[in-house]
């Protein structure tokens, strides 16, 4: 796979690993700044749906004390796992797609236009 350039002037795999790097508050900015490269729209639109997600549900659990917190503990886990494989598979130049959500960040990654 050769890789691309991107309207931010670096190398697509960079850009790719840069949308998980803050979780959804990178994917947000780069989704609204990129205009040309489609794959890193992509992986800015998942980065904002896994982490927003969490995000979110980081926010609800704790609703539910002592069962809350220990999920909590546990999805906090999972997502940090997960952000260092995004990051590294990314760097790696075969950058990870989740395929329940690939429709989800195809449609999101097209609708923000910059």
């Amino acid at each position: 796979m050769s890789d691309k350039s991107t309207s931010m002037g670096i190398e697509e795999h960079v850009a790719n690993a840069l949308c998980y790097a803050l979780g959804w508050l990178s994917g947000l900015i780069i989704l609204l700044i990129e205009k040309e490269n489609d794959t890193v729209r992509y992986h800015a639109a998942q980065s904002i749906i896994v982490f927003g997600g969490v995000t979110v549900i980081n926010i609800i659990l704790p609703m539910f004390l002592f069962i809350g917190f220990a999920m909590m503990s546990l999805l906090n886990l999972a997502a940090f796992v997960l952000w260092v494989v995004f990051i590294v598979t990314a760097l790696n130049k075969k950058p990870l797609k989740i395929d329940f959500l690939a429709s989800y960040a195809e449609q999101l990654s097209g609708k923000v236009k910059p």
